[in-house]
């Protein structure tokens, strides 16, 4: 018998918000003092705990709903989660609470309430230290394309997270010598 189980990636993964980043609104009216043409907009990193992957989703704000599209995005391509790694963010926890999934497997329907998940206590960033040396790459990658100095839109950040995400995971997993 084998000891290796294929299983999909982020089925065991980690959770961190990284932002704001100032995008351009739509244009839906005037720009007014109180309707300013910019919004603050977040990107949810999500990163494998085995393949080490990254997932990258650009959300727009840190409320559950926001997080649980990410989380639903996620699950789509690669499938649910089944535990996530979490900062003591209120709404991240939240979010993997009122989750709901429905998956597939062998002709039947399965539904999922919520996804079971790891919180790690308050300045013990290290042990989620996955999330966050990906979260700093992101913010690294991003960050060298200069988006401050440009007015850019959610749909380009989102490309431009994307193709961070496509760095990041064809970095090689080891140094190389």
């Amino acid at each position: 018998a084998s000891a290796v189980f294929p299983n999909n990636p982020f089925r065991i993964c980690c959770l961190d918000l990284s932002g704001p980043w100032i995008v351009l609104k739509s244009k839906t009216g005037k720009d007014t003092r109180t309707n300013t043409n910019q919004t603050k907009v977040y990107v949810a990193v999500f990163g494998c705990l085995y393949s080490r992957m990254t997932h990258l989703e650009v959300i727009e704000d840190k409320k559950t709903e926001s997080i649980i599209g990410a989380l639903t995005k996620l699950s789509c391509i690669y499938g649910p989660p089944s535990c996530v790694t979490v900062d003591q963010d209120a709404a991240e926890i939240q979010a993997l609470r009122d989750s709901e999934f429905v998956t597939e497997l062998d002709g039947k329907l399965y539904y999922h309430n919520g996804i079971k998940y790891t919180v790690v206590p308050v300045g013990c960033h290290a042990r989620n230290g996955a999330a966050e040396i990906r979260v700093q790459a992101a913010k690294r990658l991003l960050g060298t394309m200069n988006l401050t100095s440009c007015e850019i839109t959610a749909l380009d950040l989102e490309i431009m997270v994307y193709q961070a995400a496509n760095i990041i995971n064809s970095t090689p997993l080891g140094s190389m010598q």
